[in-house]
């Protein structure tokens, strides 16, 4: 049983924990390499799936400096960034919350127990995302990209922030790897996520299980 009353700190990731914007992404992705070769898109694609928690600026740099290894890629890589950008965002407000979400931010808004987002998706589209849906000002920080996931989660911890026992909700290697990292505990939300051997390997490391924030699993007292 996942006692959510047992933690002093809370992290979520954003993409497949906090939104169902996962295969959204992955399809805008896709848009904005449309015009490329089928085979190199697919690399990508398939590059994309198993780095959940890379930001954007990474993943169009990998394409077309080590993919496509176009020797233009730096003006490449941040012509795409814009257009995904442009692309993404209006869906993104309209995206409906992981199942069970929001219960159990209220729920850790209501017993004073700070939330963070450490996010590989961009921050300031995070902030405008968030401060649309009214959500902004629940949690203490919100993070993203350009800067990394795990250098987001060494500021939090350099700031003594993370208060312990604490637990991250994410969907990907990269957030069970910080979990890990930073000695805090991790719950693998699955419903949403693109990590094919989450469940498996995460269980492995006797980590939380959840299909989304509704399961039995998830305890308030």
């Amino acid at each position: 049983m996942l006692k959510l009353c047992h933690y002093k700190s809370v992290i979520f990731d954003c993409d497949g924990v906090i939104l169902q914007s996962n295969q959204l992404k992955t399809s805008v992705f896709a848009e904005v390499l449309v015009s490329e070769k089928k085979n190199l898109v697919d690399s990508f694609i398939s590059y994309h799936k198993k780095n959940g928690g890379v930001s954007r600026y990474k993943k169009f740099e990998y394409f077309y400096k080590n993919i496509k290894q176009d020797k233009d890629h730096e003006n490449k890589s941040r012509i795409a960034v814009k257009r995904y950008s442009s692309l993404v965002f209006n869906h993104l407000l309209s995206i409906d919350y992981v199942p069970g979400f929001i219960n159990i931010l209220g729920y850790f808004n209501g017993n004073n127990i700070p939330c963070y987002v450490v996010s590989g998706g961009d921050e300031i589209e995070l902030h405008k995302i968030f401060k649309s849906k009214e959500i902004f000002n629940k949690f203490n920080k919100v993070l993203g990209s350009p800067q990394t996931k795990f250098k987001n989660a060494e500021n939090l911890s350099l700031s003594n922030l993370i208060k312990k026992p604490a637990i991250l909700f994410g969907d990907s290697s990269i957030d069970m790897k910080i979990a890990i990292r930073y000695g805090i505990d991790f719950c693998f939300v699955k419903q949403f996520s693109e990590w094919k051997f989450g469940s498996a390997i995460s269980s492995k490391f006797f980590f939380y299980n959840i299909f989304n924030f509704n399961d039995p699993l998830v305890s308030f007292n």
